[in-house]
């Protein structure tokens, strides 16, 4: 579904960091809902007949000439900064990578545009726990470099399941302090 039809709901985006857009499409099932995550595809979810998840394509450059990125920077531009709708929106980084510098120049348009958005980062089931503790620290340790306060974040691993109820919570929290409002 287009997300230009949405109706009026609260919103969670969903968007894909660089190396993503190296991988083909696929479908992950997270709580009730598909969650897809297909580069260079727009896709909406109602959930709970109440509040919609939107996957917008990643803003990772590879395979696309000047004219489609900028099509595609534009297009992610419009959507996250006056989608009213719009809550929360989730940037997904693949784990094993180090920081890249499209992400954090991503994340820092975030913050200077006062988007409100959280790190989600994703395979953990790939690399070991210390591994991936040591990993997010230091993503952590780049971030304060130009950050007094980092935006929440969250490990998962959809073939685990891992982190999946600490995103929904989160979901809900976002969801509820709007209706609280």
């Amino acid at each position: 579904r287009s997300c230009s039809t949405l109706a009026p709901r609260p919103q969670i985006l969903l968007i894909q960091g660089s190396e993503f857009c190296l991988l083909g499409g696929f479908r992950k099932p997270i709580g009730s809902f598909l969650l897809a995550l297909e580069s260079g595809e727009e896709c909406s979810f109602l959930v709970d007949d109440s509040w919609y998840l939107v996957d917008l394509p990643g803003y990772g450059y590879a395979r696309r000439d000047k004219e489609s990125r900028e099509a595609l920077r534009e297009m992610i531009e419009g959507y996250v900064l006056y989608r009213k709708e719009m809550t929360c929106l989730f940037v997904l980084l693949d784990c094993r990578h180090k920081p890249q510098k499209i992400d954090l120049e991503f994340m820092e348009w975030l913050g200077e545009n006062s988007v409100p958005f959280a790190i989600v980062f994703t395979k953990t089931d790939k690399i070991g726990s210390v591994v991936l503790k040591e990993h997010i620290e230091y993503y952590k340790q780049v971030l304060h470099e130009s950050w007094e306060e980092l935006p929440p974040i969250f490990a998962t691993s959809s073939e685990k399941k891992r982190g999946r109820e600490e995103l929904l919570d989160y979901i809900d929290c976002v969801n509820k302090s709007l209706k609280e409002a």
